[in-house]
């Protein structure tokens, strides 16, 4: 029997939805044991026979009641459930130069890629000998900020010159090869379509499942590694503060910042 030949992945493409799914955040409190909080969990799912991507983001906010807190006894807990739909897209080129900027912002080496040595190492051999000789190592050290301690290493210079795989050495001793392109970091979408809210109304369970279109975020999945999710943008209000509960006054909405962890 034939052996089934499998395509080749492109290691410089965005991995496909089935390989980013899985569960990201926190793992859910039981009761007030871990804690007060605001608690996030995201299950990116997709179906294998439909091919559906799905999405259930669990929203938890844990309180203590106490003594002038308004509403004690009623609730200690609530969690807001949301599920739709997710897609995914590639980073745009703008968010992935900022990427790039960011983890290259303390590299100030000239950088060659490894496709590009050999043709560095021909511009250096002036007199077309194959290698690199005493009279032409200068130049190489001035361009590429190379140290004597590894432009002038004696083991390197046992014959007198410097050969192709030695100058590579040199550039990859000194920091001056550009890592392997990596593939692009992605955007992923979801767009809320309904909405279980269960809460503690005087010690009893109270849960609502109805269509809810309202909300909708954007998180970015860096590469390489599309462990994490960063929140970009989203119109869902949280309450923050514990200070208004402790104080009785007005609770106020605001945005959180949201990084979520691969579980």
């Amino acid at each position: 029997m034939a052996e089934e030949k499998l395509d080749a992945v492109d290691p410089a493409a965005l991995p496909s939805p089935d390989s980013i799914s899985g569960t990201f955040g926190d793992s859910l409190s039981e009761g007030t044991r871990k804690g007060e909080g605001n608690f996030f969990q995201l299950r990116l799912q997709k179906d294998a026979e439909s091919g559906d991507q799905t999405f259930i983001l669990i929203h938890q906010t844990c309180f203590v009641p106490s003594k002038g807190v308004p509403f004690s006894g009623m609730w200690l807990q609530e969690t807001h459930e949301y599920s739709g739909t997710w897609d995914l897209a590639e980073a745009d080129a703008k968010m992935q130069e900022e990427s790039e900027k960011e983890e290259n912002k303390e590299e100030a080496k000239v950088q060659v890629a490894a496709a590009e040595i050999e043709s560095s190492f021909l511009e250096a051999d002036a007199d077309g000998s194959g290698s690199i000789g005493f009279e032409e190592i200068q130049a190489i050290e001035e361009k590429f900020g190379l140290p004597l301690a590894i432009s002038a290493n004696s083991s390197d210079w046992a014959d007198g010159k410097i050969s192709l795989a030695e100058f590579t050495e040199m550039l990859k001793a000194n920091g001056n090869l550009l890592p392997p392109p990596q593939p692009p970091s992605g955007v992923i979408t979801l767009n809320c379509a309904n909405k279980k809210m269960t809460v503690v109304d005087d010690g009893n369970f109270v849960t609502e499942d109805k269509p809810h279109t309202a909300y909708r975020w954007v998180f970015k999945i860096p590469s390489p590694s599309y462990d994490k999710l960063e929140l970009l943008e989203s119109n869902y209000p949280v309450s923050l503060s514990r200070s208004r509960y402790m104080n009785g006054t007005t609770i106020t909405l605001g945005y959180t910042d949201m990084c979520l962890q691969k579980q």
